[in-house]
This record gives structure tokens, sequence and C-alpha cells, in this order.
């Protein structure tokens, strides 16, 4: 199988970096933004709030069901709505969420992972969320990036899978898939015709059958698909 594969497409967020950490700060920070420029309603944009007003838009919006960035700006406009404030500062609000958001720490064997792998293979991200490769300074290491705003679809949809497929002008069993969601990334790629890896930093106990490999990090990635020596 190894040694067909031609493009290897990664999840982002819990399989390069972790995300809570990385979104809390973001949350803060448009906190204290949106705090400064509206003080007589800072309440209306404590971090819990906003989650709120987030999942009251999910079910106003069915429509932007992939888009998370519009689900955030729609958010914000709503608390800022329910705060009595100029609606029109969501758009500003959003982009101090976004550079935050995109202040991003790989975990420690990324970053030599992805230079090995670009050095073989062509590299395609394929991602639920909303993170920015070049805003993160990592565009270099990629070839493509594809959201589920750009596909239309989230993972596990195969649709997201085909698409990068396309983009990269390969088959899918030419194809491996890595990301730290079995379902989202493991089941929807197999499911797709790609191969794929589970990426298991938490040691969880889980088994997955073959044809699924199971690896620690990045790096381990990078050794599998190593030529034999």
């Amino acid at each position: 199988m190894k040694e067909q594969i031609r493009l290897v497409t990664l999840d982002l967020d819990d399989t390069l970096w972790e995300i809570t950490p990385l979104i809390e700060r973001a949350e803060a920070r448009l906190h204290t933004w949106l705090a400064e420029q509206c003080p007589a309603s800072a309440d209306h944009f404590m971090p819990a709030r906003l989650r709120a007003c987030r999942r009251e838009v999910e079910n106003l919006h069915p429509e932007h069901a992939g888009d998370i960035s519009e689900l955030r700006r729609l958010s914000i406009r709503r608390a800022l709505k329910q705060g009595g404030e100029d609606e029109a500062l969501a758009d500003e609000a959003f982009e101090v969420f976004r550079a935050a958001r995109n202040e991003i720490e790989c975990f420690d064997d990324v970053l030599p992972a992805l230079e090995r792998l670009k050095s073989r293979f062509i590299v395609g991200a394929i991602t639920n969320g909303n993170a920015c490769l070049d805003r993160a300074g990592l565009s270099r290491l990629f070839d493509f990036s594809i959201s589920a705003r750009d596909a239309g679809c989230t993972k596990p949809a195969q649709q997201i899978f085909h698409l990068a497929c396309e983009r990269a002008g390969v088959r899918p069993d030419e194809t491996l898939h890595a990301g730290d969601d079995i379902e989202c990334d493991v089941r929807g790629a197999l499911a797709a015709g790609l191969h794929a890896a589970w990426i298991n930093r938490d040691g969880q106990t889980r088994l997955l059958a073959p044809p699924a490999i199971t690896l620690t990090s990045l790096s381990a990635l990078a050794d599998y698909l190593s030529p034999a020596e």
C-alpha cells in the first residue's frame, strides 16, 4: 500500500496542534476587545455568553452548518445586538478573534515531519475548522487546503475527501488521510476509498481494525511512509 501513495492529506485541529487552549485564548482576546469597545455591556461578551449565542445561531442558521467563520461572526453580531451595541462592530471583532485563532503552536514533531512528507508527497489539509495556513505560517508546507466551507460539507462526508483527490489529480487509492478523529478522519476517509491513519497522541486504548493504521504522532507517519532501508 505504501508504495502507491502519492497524496497525504492531514486534519489540522488536534492533529497538528491542540485546539482547545487556542480557542480559549482567542475567545479571551475577543472578550477583552469587545469589553474595551463596549464597556457598558461587557458582560454580554463573556466567553460563556458568546458560546451560548453561537448555539443559538447554529439553530437559527442551519444553512451555515459547515461555515465556522460565518457562525462565529453571526454569534458576535447577535451578542452585540443583545447588548444594545452597534452590530457593525462584528466584522472587526471577528478579525480580532481570527488573528488570535491563527497564532498556532504546533506539536513538537509536526514541522520536521511536514518537511519530510512535503519532500516526497503532495500534501494537503482537509479540515472542518477555519484555520488559515497562510496566517499560521504553514502554507509553504502544504500544496493546498480544503475546509468544510470550501467543500460545502464536513468530514466524514465522502465529497470533501474526493475534492482533495481531484485537487491533487490523484485517485483515492493513491491517497492517505491522517487525523485524530476516528469517525471524521479515519472512517470518513476509508468510506471514500482512501487509506487512513489514526493519529492517537493521547494513547487511547481503542483498537482499529485494518486497513486503518494507528500512529502516535506525525513523525511516526513520516517514518511509516519512508522507503524501506
